[in-house]
């Protein structure tokens, strides 16, 4: 027998033998609308609270270019001024810079350490010239001190903007996703989650034209995806 307690709802008495994502669809809930915090005593006698499933808290879209229309809580909250070690202006002001392109790939990062986060760039930086002849600019978002992300820009020389954000207040003010709740929000590189976020800039404005939720660590668009994204764009 299992007590699971929905914070907010009803405490549930259950009989499963199974996962945590059966639990979870025992009292009604699917795996990306909760995350499961397990209380598990330890030989000393101690509660231990550990993060074992979860997600963002929010449906991550599962379309074949990895995108979703713009979001309303995108709107009229875009600009941001951060530091940049890699291409371009030191500070950085979005709306500033969108005025010399006809679109901006937003590329948030989880953390210093994260393997995924430096391949995505890697691959970025080896076809930035398909992004710059469409007068496209990718600007990658790292949330750590500007001295982390200069040893990123030395060891990879990026030819697009790498913007440190300390604080993630960047991140935030695009809710950038976590998973795994308390846990995730205090340690990046477990819950912090890759977003992509492709803004029209044409005609000096900012606008947001899709977005990407990582709902795990890989869970990013490939490059022919968000090329094909940015075409689909000009097109319309």
């Amino acid at each position: 027998m299992v007590t699971v307690e929905v914070v907010g709802s009803e405490t549930h008495e259950l009989d499963v033998d199974g996962t945590y994502a059966d639990l979870l669809d025992a009292v009604g809930l699917g795996p990306h609308e909760a995350t499961v915090l397990v209380d598990c005593c330890s030989t000393a006698g101690t509660r231990t609270p550990t993060s074992s499933a979860g997600s963002t808290g929010r449906e991550s879209p599962a379309l074949s270019a990895a995108t979703t229309p713009k979001s309303p809580w995108l709107v009229g909250r875009l600009d941001f001024e951060l530091p940049n070690v890699g291409a371009g202006p030191d500070p950085l002001s979005l709306a500033a810079f969108a005025t010399d392109h006809d679109a901006i790939v937003l590329l948030f990062q989880r953390d210093y350490h994260c393997g995924n986060c430096k391949a995505q760039l890697k691959d970025v930086a080896e076809r930035y010239d398909e992004f710059t002849e469409r007068s496209v600019a990718v600007v990658s978002i790292l949330p750590e001190p500007k001295a982390r992300a200069r040893e990123w820009q030395d060891s990879f020389a990026l030819p697009f903007p790498l913007l440190a954000d300390p604080d993630a207040d960047v991140g935030e003010q695009y809710d950038q996703p976590t998973r795994f709740g308390v846990l995730g929000e205090l340690h990046d590189l477990v819950g912090r989650m890759p977003q992509t976020v492709v803004l029209d800039t044409r005609d000096d404005a900012l606008d947001a034209h899709s977005i990407h939720e990582g709902d795990s660590p890989s869970n990013r668009p490939s490059i022919d995806a968000m090329l094909g994204e940015l075409d689909d764009l000009f097109a319309a």
